[in-house]
């Protein structure tokens, strides 16, 4: 009997302790994350500005390329047209839009949230080859998680108006 509760404890010991040493494996010991990211259960959790398997992806690097537009503008009408996106050098979260309301000369700075798949930009000037100056403004731009599709809403000002002028509907796809 003796025997039987040796091998029975010894069976049980092995048994827990294997169970418990398997447990104990780091699921974040092969993986490196790059520019701040944290490693959470084996997958990295970039910081903001950063994304991809590693965090070494700048969010700005998806919106870059040119875009075929669609959009509807209430006053003015429907327009379509290509614009440009740039990421701006040595920043992560901005891009420059470069073609808005179909002026293709002008650069506006957008600024793209902490989840990388919003974005927005301040109101600035836009000299306008046809009207003259304006202003114009987004509080709300969607990015696709590929980049390959953008979706926003802007608005034009007279300079120094409260009330916008045209308001744009815009969806974009590379």
């Amino acid at each position: 009997m003796r025997n039987w509760t040796f091998v029975l404890t010894m069976v049980l010991s092995t048994f827990v302790c294997g169970v418990s040493l398997s447990g104990c494996i780091d699921p974040c010991r092969k993986v490196s994350c790059a520019n701040g990211g944290q490693c959470f259960e084996g997958k990295c959790n970039c910081a903001t500005g950063w994304e991809g398997e590693d965090c070494t992806t700048p969010v700005n690097a998806k919106v870059s390329g040119i875009y075929d537009l669609n959009e509807i503008c209430f006053p003015s009408g429907a327009d379509p047209y290509q614009v440009i996106m740039t990421p701006v050098e040595g920043t992560t979260t901005q891009f420059l839009y470069t073609g808005i309301w179909n002026e293709q000369t002008v650069d506006i700075l957008c600024t793209i949230d902490e989840t990388g798949l919003n974005f927005s930009f301040e109101r600035q000037d836009l000299m306008t080859t046809t009207v003259g100056m304006r202003e114009v403004e987004c509080k709300n731009g969607v990015i696709a998680k590929d980049g390959n599709t953008i979706d926003l809403i802007y608005k034009i000002y007279l300079p120094g108006a409260v009330q916008w002028d045209d308001s744009c509907t815009s969806h974009l796809v590379r």
